[in-house]
């Protein structure tokens, strides 16, 4: 195999050296490489037609199509030809924007082409995918703890140490106490205090752990979480190419807490309700990666560090998912791995949202009734001040 296609079709004229992929490859849950077994960086030549100016999920396409192609081969991309942007179709900038954040700027643009109504694009591959360092069997394993769940703390820790993972580490954040010395060494994180504050600053503890993380795959977690014993088994299967990662967090009772959904407001959004919890085969361009769980690269967390000025309960993980968003980051989920939380605070759900609701709630028509009351509202709240002033 030396070439690979995507289009909304699969053309009849075929050759064999080609993979060629269609819209039902689109799928967010699937890895091309692993269903296809593909080599990752293998081909010398990738191409998508008509599907980057249309697709949501164009990000997907590109990222998965990028880990396919070699160092030096070339990325082709064929396009509805519009200056417009969001004009029900992409334009070519958005096209370009896209692609140069979800690469990372490791390609060069050799070729731009416009012919009547249609563009053609032709990208070099100056760098791999992955970094060098970069490597399924070596992790670094964060921990969040204020001291106050021990036990929990040394159940994680332990079910960390079963994996067996070739290479790996335990960095934690907190006070604690561990007691089996035999194990994977553990390093401590010196744990900040703030004077006359009672806010924890969470952003901080991460910030610090990241810091001195050795891996590149980091996976940092508060201290309610548990590995399951085949989970390291798992994630090799699931593959090493991914940006943010998760999978089910499942509750003492079975049910998911807190684990996929979307946030589609800014922080202080309040025209709309932001959060929706969905179901494993939705996607949603407004992701958000919660902030119990956290499985990154090293390279890609620090294009975007958490906020030292946010503290636990200030919305610091909506902020960093909306800005590694706009980095070009991808949000994956396997659904085939989970972890375990204990929380005290979340309440577990069977199921998603259903999207049908999801769809209701952003009709125009519902949307312009809501936002005109509340500007309507906002009007006689200010007059009525000004009248106080």
């Amino acid at each position: 195999m030396d070439k690979a296609i995507w289009a909304y079709k699969i053309s009849k004229d075929r050759q064999a050296d080609t993979l060629y992929l269609s819209n039902k490859d689109i799928n967010h849950l699937s890895r091309v490489y692993n269903k296809y077994s593909i080599k990752p960086e293998s081909l010398i030549e990738v191409r998508v037609d008509y599907l980057l100016d249309r697709h949501s999920l164009i990000r997907y396409i590109i990222k998965e199509l990028d880990i396919l192609l070699k160092k030096g081969g070339r990325f082709i991309i064929n396009s509805t030809y519009t200056a417009r942007h969001a004009n029900f179709i992409r334009s070519k900038s958005q096209i370009k924007y896209e692609f140069s954040t979800s690469t990372n700027g490791r390609y060069i643009l050799e070729k731009s082409a416009i012919n009547n109504k249609t563009i053609s694009l032709t990208y070099v591959k100056n760098e791999e995918t992955l970094t060098k360092e970069d490597n399924i069997k070596k992790w670094s394993f964060g921990i969040i703890t204020n001291g106050k769940k021990n036990q929990q703390v040394v159940n994680l820790i332990d079910s960390i140490n079963n994996q067996n993972i070739p290479y790996y580490e335990i960095l934690i954040c907190g006070d604690f106490n561990y007691s089996d010395k035999g194990k994977n060494p553990i390093i401590s994180i010196e744990d900040p205090v703030l004077a006359n504050e009672i806010r924890a600053p969470i952003a901080i503890k991460k910030n610090r752990i990241a810091n001195k993380a050795k891996y590149q795959n980091m996976m940092i977690l508060h201290d309610r979480y548990l590995l399951p014993d085949n989970w390291y088994q798992k994630i090799k299967k699931y593959g090493n190419y991914f940006d943010l990662l998760t999978m089910p967090n499942i509750g003492p009772n079975g049910g998911r807490v807190n684990d996929w959904g979307a946030y589609l407001g800014k922080p202080s959004e309040i025209y709309r309700e932001v959060f929706h919890f969905l179901s494993y085969n939705k996607w949603s361009l407004g992701w958000y990666s919660q902030g119990g769980m956290l499985i990154i690269k090293k390279n890609l967390y620090f294009q975007c560090a958490l906020d030292n000025r946010l503290h636990w309960d200030e919305l610091e993980d909506i902020q960093f998912s909306q800005i590694g968003n706009l980095l070009g980051w991808f949000y994956y989920i396997d659904v085939n791995n989970k972890v375990y939380t204990f929380s005290d605070r979340i309440k577990e759900s069977k199921m998603g949202r259903s999207i049908l609701l999801y769809r209701i709630k952003n009709l125009i028509f519902i949307k312009f009734i809501i936002v005109r009351f509340f500007n309507i509202s906002n009007h006689f709240q200010n007059l009525y001040f000004k009248k106080l002033l």
